[in-house]
């Protein structure tokens, strides 16, 4: 069942969003990154529409992301209205990129890039654990209540009367209860990125953060879309196709892999380096201390099998991207990372690490109260 008031209010939004993204494309000057942005709203507007006939949005769902979606437009909406009339900021708002304080500092700029990472990793763990947590003190208390029974929120609201339902079947896939918490936390941080990157790119609007972007971006993102934007999109893509541990374990590629080879990069002097040839700017102590940091992090969500695959995919791509495969890393690591583990976990390959099996007694005790309610 969907609830037609809840789709009523997100498709909209979602549609906003998808504008929004085409404006990206038009403000991004490198032809490259116009056409991967292209692709991504591709790929955005195929993820909502399997979403949105998926998931019981009678359940706590539409509420979540209806409240996300409100508080990020009035956010940064509400920031160029104080910044352009009420501090009467003029001109181009954006200020340029601080070449001189990444090349001075460039340690600092590595991590004030990378926390971000970590920021969302961290964020995404927690947001999942407490989502199902939640969910499970509700429903026991109210067994028909969350993705099992009737949105009491519009029941009990002026919107009533506004409000029916109509059965729609899953077509595509059906999600577990980790799977949703996790395209939950990414339906709302892809958002924000996508409203960063608007108001970043657009020359007439006033963008938080500012001093952030101006010292952490890259000259090249200066002007296109940055590196943060394809990395959140990725890891979207990646809940949709995979079970949340595996998709947890892609993530650690990019969170622990692709920052601990960058920082240790920078750490190290350069008569110490060991360069890769064919790719000057990196060397192999980095991407050993990455393929390492995958491994690790990796082998609590997937096992050391899947975390090893997840490794090797990483040291490869690492040590070949952009100069011998022309693309961000950003693009083709969620891109490979989806593709190997949802191939190997469609062969019937099954994960064993402490977080997939939490995961999975989860996954079974909201089955099994589905189950009771049904039936």
């Amino acid at each position: 069942m969907a609830s037609t008031l809840s789709l009523t209010i997100l498709i909209p939004i979602t549609i906003y969003f998808c504008f929004l993204q085409y404006r990206i494309s038009v403000f991004t000057e490198d032809k490259k990154d116009k056409f991967y942005v292209r692709v991504w709203l591709a790929f955005f507007i195929i993820c909502n529409f399997i979403f949105y006939i998926n998931i019981d949005l009678r359940s706590p769902v539409d509420i979540i992301l209806i409240v996300g979606y409100g508080c990020m437009i009035i956010f940064f909406w509400g920031f160029h209205i104080i910044y352009k009339y009420v501090l009467r900021q003029d001109g181009k708002y954006m200020k340029p990129v601080d070449v001189e304080f990444q090349e001075k500092r460039e340690f600092l700029h590595e991590f004030l890039r990378k926390f971000f990472h970590f920021f969302v990793f961290g964020g995404c763990l927690l947001f999942v654990v407490l989502y199902s947590t939640i969910s499970m003190d509700v429903i026991k208390k109210y067994p028909d209540f969350g993705a099992y029974g009737k949105n009491l929120f519009w029941e009990n609201s002026i919107f009533a009367p506004l409000n029916y339902d109509f059965p729609m079947d899953a077509i595509f896939f059906r999600p577990t209860q980790m799977q949703i918490g996790m395209i939950i936390f990414f339906m709302i941080a892809l958002p924000f990125g996508i409203l960063a990157e608007y108001f970043r790119l657009n020359p007439k609007l006033g963008i938080p953060f500012q001093p952030l972007f101006v010292k952490s971006l890259r000259p090249h993102e200066q002007n296109n879309a940055a590196d943060y934007y394809y990395f959140t999109f990725g890891f979207f893509i990646a809940t949709y196709f995979l079970p949340a541990a595996a998709a947890f374990g892609v993530l650690c590629i990019m969170c622990f892999g692709d920052t601990f080879a960058s920082l240790v990069g920078k750490m190290l002097k350069k008569e110490k380096k060991h360069y890769i040839k064919w790719e000057p700017k990196k060397c192999w102590e980095g991407s050993i201390a990455g393929f390492l940091a995958t491994f690790i992090s990796a082998i609590f969500f997937v096992g050391w099998i899947l975390a090893l695959v997840l490794s090797t995919i990483f040291i490869i791509f690492d040590a070949t991207t952009p100069t011998k495969i022309k693309i961000s890393d950003n693009f083709i690591y969620p891109l490979i990372g989806v593709f190997t583990l949802f191939v190997i976990l469609s062969l019937g390959f099954q994960m064993d690490a402490i977080v997939a099996n939490y995961f999975t007694d989860i996954n079974n005790w909201f089955a099994e109260r589905a189950r009771e309610v049904i039936y």
